[in-house]
């Protein structure tokens, strides 16, 4: 009968697996989740930092401005002229008033006021004025001039004019007395809706929650100087309690410094930094709500549960999975067995009976009881014969002494095999292997041997040790060809480790790579961000110097024009001059700094069809000219049309420019095939060219090889060109000669063709 061991129960061992599992990935989850909310926080409050502060700066910077603007104004000798008149007419007034407009409509002014050293307003530039001055602002006037000062307001409510104001006060002295006494004084109206509150309402990126606020304290009290996002108050309207912890306003006007985690005046949660406006009573919150901050962490939250649960269910589905097919394998094997032990019983007589081995079956005491077909005719005996003997009459005498050792423990647990030899009944001897066993009949114990003649075997064993010799012999001839070949192999894997150590090497530094480009790409992206600051600053800071001195020198001119000899008269208009020239100046760098910030879009651009376009716009403004034109058809490229329109303008713009002196001028557009079959193309003429020492120098901002009376430009047009061809990924370069004209050649991708270098 064949039986099969019940397998243990493995549930409570997946089970425990399971949670294992499952807690792993649960703190994984975690984990990434606060090492991203940790990030985020750490990103927001460095680019909250980085706005206040810019904020803080440019609010300083304005009221400088404005403070050196006044003082400058008040020093203008008509000005004093007026005050110190005894009786002042109404073509006094309106020649002040217009020369106060001019410098009106160049800042941010709502109106300029002039007082005397009473607080009697004697001239209003503007119909704005209705008439009457606050308390406060005549406090602050006396003030200012009994100081000699200049005093800038904080912001208030106008009643008259229903308005928010900021006053600019600014003391006019008379210099041409000894005690520098204080004859009158300018008040300048500032309404912050202009300049101001733009400025703080701006913000740098796209954000639906996110605002600059300027705050200041008024007793137990926060004050908002300026518009809300979220709020329609007017400003000044809005006020809070000082005393609120986690109002990041009444933080800011104790004095605290910082970024911090409280509530709006809606009471919303937000992530706050705070600043000081250096010279002022004022301070700066820039705050984004903490919802939009982590709005994308929530996302990834939840995409997180999902990965999470996700992996549990996997998880539980393969163990589950595992268990139930283990027990499927094993209730299948039972079934299994049992049918083969059902088959074994219903063949069991039959095999034993014709089986091709000697089967006897005996008593303890070693008589035979059964007996199969094969015995008979292998012992030479009748059955009934077989039967009446033992085992040992079936022995040889020399392997009987191996009966004694037979006990039943032994043959139970695992039987025995043994070799010996077996007499017939004619005497002949004949070699065998017996394996015996003791087994149960009936509740009966039997042991039961199954004996093989051996005899082909022995001599099997007789010819396989003859060819095992023979085989050891040529064994030992090719051991010493096996040692050389293993020798050469242990080079070969010592070559290969090798090589795998420094393909190793290699993909770690490539990771490290791969890690520094990351980097400079959010370099990159945050020093764009602050290019976009820069140019604003550029287009703003940097044109109000140029317009003062542009305003001032117009003064000068209109004011004592008829004062001054020639050679001041000129130098006053080249000084306007070069103001204009420092406005175009500004306007190139500007252009040449957005061509790398501006988003590049690729497509097919027929670059005949355009230079044919802008050659015509060239004729057009100079029909005077005869200038021949040779544009190649079929010029084709992929690149952005619009980049590529201002890089071919500025080229042939150029040619057009170096060819005014020629006779017989010619403008030629083309491209040449070099052998690798990449297209390289050109714009060439015949006009005033370069020297080729100088090439270097041709593709530099504001570099120019030709002096501005003979040749008149700004230097900027062959860098905007390689500029948009770097951008390309392409290559630029110039040949020419002096008098006989110039070529540009370029290509448009970074596998075109690259001319060697002499």
């Amino acid at each position: 009968m064949v039986a099969i061991d019940q397998k243990p129960n493995n549930t409570m061992f997946v089970l425990v697996l399971f949670v294992i599992f499952s807690a792993l990935i649960i703190a994984g989850g975690f984990w990434w989740y606060g090492n991203q909310k940790r990030l985020t926080e750490k990103n927001w409050e460095d680019a909250l930092d980085s706005i206040a502060d810019l904020k803080s700066s440019q609010i300083s910077e304005w009221r400088k401005e404005r403070m050196n603007d006044a003082y400058v104004i008040s020093q203008l000798a008509i000005i004093k002229s007026f005050m110190l008149k005894a009786n002042i007419t109404e073509p006094d007034k309106k020649n002040l008033a217009s020369r106060l407009q001019t410098i009106l409509s160049l800042y941010d002014y709502d109106n300029i006021l002039v007082l005397n050293k009473k607080g009697d307003v004697l001239l209003s530039v503007t119909d704005k004025f209705l008439g009457a001055l606050s308390k406060s602002t005549l406090q602050l006037f006396h003030e200012s001039l009994t100081a000699r000062t200049t005093i800038f307001s904080s912001f208030y409510f106008c009643p008259l004019h229903q308005a928010v104001h900021i006053d600019l006060i600014v003391p006019v002295i008379n210099t041409d007395q000894q005690q520098n006494e204080a004859v009158g004084g300018l008040i300048f109206m500032i309404d912050p809706n202009k300049f101001l509150y733009p400025l703080i309402q701006s913000w740098p990126t796209p954000s639906p929650t996110a605002e600059t606020l300027l705050v200041k304290q008024d007793g137990g009290q926060v004050v908002f100087l300026n518009t809300l996002r979220h709020r329609n108050d007017p400003p000044l309207t809005i006020t809070l309690p000082l005393a609120d912890p986690d109002l990041p306003a009444a933080r800011a006007v104790k004095g605290l410094e910082g970024v911090m985690e409280g509530r709006d005046y809606r009471g919303v949660p937000v992530l706050a930094i705070t600043k000081a406006i250096p010279g002022t009573s004022w301070r700066l919150v820039s705050k984004i709500d903490l919802e939009e901050i982590y709005r994308p962490l929530y996302r990834e939250a939840r995409l997180i549960i999902g990965g999470v649960i996700s992996l549990m269910l996997l998880v539980g589905a393969v163990l589950g999975w595992t268990l139930s097919a283990q027990r499927k394998r094993h209730f299948e094997d039972l079934y299994r067995l049992d049918q083969e032990r059902l088959a074994l019983l219903s063949r069991f007589e039959y095999l034993v009976k014709y089986a091709n081995d000697i089967i006897l079956l005996m008593d303890q005491e070693g008589n035979l009881q059964d007996v199969n077909n094969r015995a008979v005719e292998a012992y030479g005996y009748d059955r009934e014969e077989l039967l009446r003997l033992n085992i040992r009459d079936l022995v040889q005498r020399k392997d009987k002494w191996a009966l004694s050792l037979w006990s039943p423990e032994d043959l139970t647990s695992q039987g025995k095999i043994f070799e010996g030899c077996h007499r017939r009944r004619d005497g002949g001897v004949f070699p065998v292997e017996v394996s015996v066993k003791l087994i149960q009949v009936e509740g009966k114990q039997y042991f039961q041997e199954i004996i093989r003649d051996i005899s082909e075997r022995k001599q099997a064993e007789a010819a396989l040790i003859q060819a095992q010799k023979d085989l050891e012999q040529k064994v030992q001839e090719r051991t010493g060809a096996l040692v050389a070949a293993n020798q050469a192999l242990q080079e070969e894997i010592a070559e290969r480790q090798q090589a795998e150590a420094r393909i190793l090497n290699l993909s770690q530094e490539l990771e490290k790579r791969l890690h520094e480009v990351m980097e400079q790409k959010v370099r990159l992206e945050a020093a764009n961000k602050e290019m976009e600051s820069f140019s604003f600053a550029v287009s703003h800071d940097l044109r109000a110097p140029l317009r003062i001195i542009d305003g001032f020198s117009q003064a000068l001119l209109e004011d004592y024009g008829d004062r001054l000899d020639p050679q001041n008269q000129d130098h006053l208009r080249r000084i306007r001059k070069n103001t204009e020239k420092m406005e175009e100046l500004i306007d190139c760098l500007l252009a040449l700094s957005r061509l790398t910030q501006a988003e590049m879009r690729r497509e097919k651009v027929d670059l005949s069809k355009l230079a044919q376009e802008l050659a015509h716009n060239l004729k057009e403004a100079e029909p005077q000219r005869q200038v021949e034109l040779a544009i190649t058809p079929g010029l084709a490229a992929e690149g952005d049309p619009s980049m590529l329109r201002v890089m071919l303008e500025n080229l042939l713009n150029n040619a057009w420019k170096f060819t005014g002196k020629k006779t017989g001028a010619r403008i030629e557009v083309g491209a040449l095939s070099p052998n690798n079959g990449s297209r390289v193309f050109y714009v060439r003429d015949n006009g005033a060219g370069f020297d080729m020492e100088f090439a270097d120098k041709l593709f530099g901002a504001f570099q120019r090889l030709h002096g501005q009376d003979e040749f008149p430009g700004m230097g900027i047009g062959l860098a905007t060109v390689q500029r948009i061809i770097n951008r390309h990924g392409g290559r630029v370069w110039a040949e020419g000669a002096v008098d006989q004209g110039a070529a540009v050649y370029f290509t448009l991708g970074p596998n075109e063709y690259v001319p060697a270098k002499n």
